[in-house]
């Protein structure tokens, strides 16, 4: 527990020593990654992270429709690669169950600050594409389909890099393997931006391929004074992974819920 009073100096020296023995109980492979390097963020230090440079993960699981048991799939993909001295990233999750598909593709800047999604596009199943577009210099946030535009806010996430952006806090931040740790992002959504809270569970076991990985459990909860959620997000970040979900699971009710688990484990 006293690790928690350390300084950020410190924790972003102890970091890749702990990141290291997370790998070695994991059964990912040790392969290069893109090292997004420590900064200064608002007179705060901000340790260093690290994202796949080519990532392909598979998910299958089960979920249900009302009375319809659903067999689940899911891709993730990711790509970070640096262009001069910034760094790009593009992703896309992908999930399928039956006749209907989901898919979130994300294109965006990546800094000292974390993950910053410039345009992002969703379309599901019998529902029109929704184009997201931010842009910092003006700070506003478009969406089609939505008249007029959003405020610009500079910890705003879209569907996929959310869980990402929770993923570099999992690396970096040893308060974030404790249960009750909080955070909140603005969730650029087709209806609008959403305010999103996440708090840790603690660290948790989940058994992947017949192996135990060691993750962090983080679930979305209600913000204070706010109804109960329409939908609830759980993920299961693996620090060695750079914080990328082993297990995810959204649950909209008793009777509606959807819950993936890696199965493999694609980097270059």
């Amino acid at each position: 527990m006293r690790l928690l009073n350390y300084s950020p100096r410190l924790l972003a020296l102890l970091t890749p020593l702990l990141l290291g023995a997370l790998h070695a109980m994991s059964p990912a492979k040790a392969i290069a990654s893109t090292v997004v390097p420590a900064g200064n963020v608002n007179g705060v230090s901000a340790a260093s992270f690290t994202l796949p440079t080519q990532l392909r993960a598979h998910y299958a699981g089960v979920g249900k429709y009302g009375k319809i048991p659903l067999s689940v799939t899911g891709i993730i993909t990711w790509q970070t690669k640096a262009v001069g001295d910034t760094f790009q990233y593009e992703a896309a999750l992908n999930i399928g169950a039956m006749f209907y598909k989901s898919t979130v593709q994300s294109q965006g800047v990546v800094n000292a600050t974390g993950i910053h999604p410039l345009r992002t596009e969703e379309k599901n199943t019998g529902k029109a594409a929704s184009i997201i577009t931010s842009d910092p210099s003006s700070k506003q946030v478009t969406i089609t389909g939505k008249e007029g535009v959003q405020p610009y806010n500079i910890n705003g996430q879209d569907l996929l890099t959310v869980i990402a952006q929770l993923g570099t806090f999992v690396q970096t931040q040893l308060k974030w393997r404790i249960s009750g740790e909080q955070t909140t992002f603005s969730v650029y959504r087709p209806s609008g931006i959403k305010p999103w809270r996440f708090q840790s569970q603690g660290m948790q076991t989940v058994t992947v391929n017949g192996i135990a990985v060691p993750t962090v459990h983080v679930v979305q909860i209600p913000l204070e004074g706010a109804e109960a959620l329409d939908e609830q997000h759980h993920f299961w970040l693996d620090p060695a992974r750079h914080g990328f979900p082993i297990k995810l699971r959204k649950v909209k009710n008793a009777s509606e819920y959807v819950e993936l688990t890696l199965k493999d484990w694609q980097e270059q």
